[in-house]
């Protein structure tokens, strides 16, 4: 790829970002088996022994038929949009980021051949999965002089953020209104994308947030619950409606969602946070006005005690 460059279809002009020329990185939209998905796309111009290599995250992982149609599609959408001049498709090295860290990272291999008709455009088929190690290109690989630290705290209210939500999993991109702005549900959609979905995330969050803010207070741990479900019931209602009278479930389920496996995004090169798990946990709390502390991973400089520029260090419960 090198210095080339190209003519990037609206609305995705805005949301492509070309890091020091070292790699690219862009949403997608691709056909999904049952209807249209958005997948973040990394492209990377020598992804090792100078072969490109394209990382797909956040791809549908529905076992069977729909998992390869759904990568086929995704892989079409990338080498229609890069020209063939830019990345051979023939040449490239295909990677399925996993949704969970804990089910691995995955390499794809197709049968490629152009549609007929001599245009620019590539079939993808029959594809074949094997395990494969991590593909991560960021700042802090290959620079001795840095590395990323983890920190629990929020997200700064100025700081841009990236997130990958499509109308299948977001109420406002599928009704142009999020859900915790309205007081009653327009119909009966069930799906990520209903009404409730995101009002229920925010009450766990507010939950999480009263009982994390109780027990720094008390300096105890969460195995007493019964008194954080005490302090609960009489100190806290949920603001949207969807937890009643709290129960021990309740609070675990908080500290599950928003502790444990707290949301976790990265600060990288184009000045933004790119979630890798939580997005949809944390964009509901954000909508709630809840500054929920999350996993922050932050290049800092080895032996440099300067704090990073994107923001100071604050909220550590660590």
């Amino acid at each position: 790829m090198g210095d080339a460059t190209w003519q990037v279809p609206v609305p995705l002009a805005a949301t492509v970002r070309c890091e020091s020329r070292r790699y690219y990185r862009f949403p997608i939209t691709y056909w999904a088996g049952t209807g249209p998905s958005l997948c973040l796309v990394e492209v990377i111009p020598d992804g090792g022994a100078g072969q490109p290599t394209v990382v797909l995250h956040g791809l549908e992982t529905d076992w069977g038929y729909s998992l390869t149609n759904s990568i086929e599609h995704a892989a079409s959408a990338v080498a229609d949009l890069v020209p063939t001049a830019i990345l051979d498709p023939r040449s490239v090295r295909w990677v399925q980021a996993p949704e969970d860290e804990d089910e691995g990272w995955r390499e794809v291999t197709f049968g490629t051949c152009r549609y007929d008709g001599g245009a620019d455009r590539w079939r993808f088929e029959n594809p074949s999965w094997k395990d494969t190690e991590p593909v991560r290109f960021d700042e802090a690989t290959g620079d001795p002089e840095v590395f990323y630290a983890t920190e629990y705290r929020p997200i700064p209210d100025d700081d841009r953020v990236e997130l990958r939500l499509d109308h299948s999993d977001c109420h406002e991109r599928r009704t142009g209104r999020c859900s915790l702005e309205l007081d009653a549900p327009s119909d009966d959609e069930r799906s990520e994308a209903s009404w409730g979905y995101c009002r229920g995330l925010a009450d766990v969050a507010s939950l999480w947030m009263f009982v994390k803010n109780y027990l720094r207070e008390t300096d105890c741990e969460l195995g007493g619950v019964s008194e954080a479900v005490d302090a609960a019931r009489s100190g806290w209602s949920a603001p949207y409606g969807t937890i009643g009278d709290v129960d021990a479930k309740q609070v675990a389920r908080a500290y599950e969602l928003y502790r444990h496996r707290a949301p976790g995004a990265a600060w990288i090169e184009s000045e933004c946070w790119s979630f890798g798990d939580g997005q949809h946990r944390w964009c509901a709390a954000r909508h709630a006005g809840l500054a929920v502390p999350i996993e922050l991973h932050v290049v800092r400089r080895r032996l440099d005690n300067d704090p990073a520029p994107n923001v100071p260090l604050a909220d550590s419960d660590d």
